[in-house]
């Protein structure tokens, strides 16, 4: 929802560490994929989050294998528009 865009965009104000994995190395943009949250994505990749981090519980997939898989495709065409930059 439009809400976790919001605190997306509150955390990166505050300094949060966009990159940054948890205690399974998941980043803020794999669960953001992982949740189907477009929005969030969204403002995850506009804020500089690595679109090359894998997904370790997915057997090392990209992000774009991931979001193809999910059938998630604003998630896909956010991720190519930032490859493609």
């Amino acid at each position: 929802s439009g809400g976790r865009e919001a605190v997306i965009n509150t955390l990166l104000t505050q300094g949060a560490a966009i990159n940054q994995g948890n205690n399974d190395g998941d980043t803020p943009l794999v669960l953001a994929v992982q949740g189907g949250h477009a929005l969030a994505m969204r403002a995850l990749v506009a804020n500089e989050a690595n679109i090359t981090t894998v997904w370790h519980l997915y057997g090392h997939a990209s992000l774009l294998e991931i979001v193809g898989r999910n059938g998630q495709p604003d998630a896909m065409s956010e991720a190519l528009l930032k490859l493609s930059r």
